[in-house]
């Protein structure tokens, strides 16, 4: 984790100490956010919240929802799970989710080397590598999907691996430590696949390979706020964030999105229903240690 100011802030002009929160998010998307995005971010909900605002950057979003349960971050954008857990807590409550093309939900996808493999059965025996556990598009989606055709999906694959992130998963398959691997993607209106990790992006190279299956859709992520956030806070900040006309709207690029919605209250309705499926039937469960391992490759 790294943050730029500790929780007890610092002495305004009237010799109050000011408590400084954070604006979280986490590394484990693998997508890189500028600082200055960041800091920007923060001097904007700081100046609309009435809230002192710093930059608090986790390494996992496990890091990030023990932030947000101990106090530590006021907003921070979350990936579905674990914003389901801390909702679900009453730790935290959903502002806005982000609207790409007007959908708020995204894809999971089985990328392999072109020509590798032919079909979700192929992956039989097969190395997979996943995101984390607690990730939709990167583990429990796909897995879910995989068993509905009948595999299963305890002892289906050959040897399993997490990751951490989803560029790490996709730089496993390119070079061949692995056969297959999970992480998200966005369709088109077609049913094409639009976006991905794997495809070259903000400066970044793309890797040569083929999607073997999609699934989902998979509610999108969420800008959460603490329960203990005063309301007017929490009204302030989603105000601002549902402020299309405001060019500087520095949140929108930092969440790659032209446009933020409001958190219905049924917005991971669906997800939650293909978690407790996943926990029941025991596919939401860590592989057999002999066949697992947590490290980056």
């Amino acid at each position: 984790m790294t943050t730029l100011s500790g929780k007890a802030g610092k002495a305004g002009n009237t010799g109050r100490v000011v408590r400084s929160w954070g604006l979280g998010f986490s590394n484990a998307d693998g997508v890189t956010r500028p600082r200055e995005l960041v800091q920007r971010a923060c001097d904007a909900l700081t100046e609309v919240s009435g809230m002192s605002l710093v930059p608090y950057v986790a390494q996992s979003y496990d890091d990030l929802t023990s932030a947000v349960a101990g106090g530590e971050v006021a907003f921070a954008w979350l990936p579905p799970i674990p914003a389901i857990e801390l909702l679900d807590h009453g730790i935290a409550e959903p502002l806005v989710v982000p609207a790409r093309e007007g959908d708020s939900t995204y894809r999971s996808a089985i990328v392999v080397r072109p020509g590798t493999i032919d079909g979700i059965g192929a992956l039989r025996g097969r190395r997979v590598a996943w995101v984390s556990p607690d990730s939709a598009s990167g583990y429990i989606v796909p897995r879910v999907y995989i068993a509905a055709e009948g595999h299963d999906v305890l002892h289906f694959f050959g040897s399993e691996v997490f990751l951490r992130d989803h560029r790490a998963v996709v730089d496993a398959v390119a070079r061949g430590d692995v056969d297959a691997g999970a992480t998200y993607c966005s369709l088109g209106p077609d049913g094409s696949v639009e976006s991905g990790s794997w495809m070259a992006d903000e400066g970044k190279p793309g890797r040569p390979l083929e999607v073997l299956a999609t699934f989902g859709p998979i509610p999108g992520d969420a800008i959460v706020a603490a329960s203990s956030v005063p309301a007017h806070a929490r009204l302030a900040v989603t105000r601002y964030l549902l402020d299309v006309t405001n060019e500087d709207q520095v949140l929108t690029k930092l969440l790659r999105t032209k446009m933020l919605k409001i958190a219905t209250r049924d917005h991971f309705d669906s997800l939650r229903h293909v978690l407790r499926t996943a926990r029941a039937r025991g596919y939401a469960a860590l592989p057999p240690l002999s066949r697992r391992a947590i490290r980056v490759l």
